[in-house]
């Protein structure tokens, strides 16, 4: 059965800019991160050295096609 996936979620990875919790997200075509303190935006693969269960469990519910 489909099960729609989340389209956000906050993760405890510190913005490398300001050090403030970063948030994961999609749209359409693309997944990336963005600190909505400094309102930077990063791409997946500058995380993933550092990613955490919230940013593991969302990239597992998206297609690949995103990253």
């Amino acid at each position: 059965m489909w099960k729609p996936t989340p389209r956000e979620a906050q993760t405890t990875m510190p913005c490398k800019k300001c050090n403030q919790a970063v948030k994961i997200l999609r749209s359409c075509h693309q997944a990336y991160i963005i600190c909505e303190h400094c309102h930077t935006k990063f791409t997946i693969q500058e995380y993933l050295p550092i990613m955490d269960t919230a940013m593991e469990e969302f990239m597992e519910a998206i297609n690949c096609d995103r990253i």
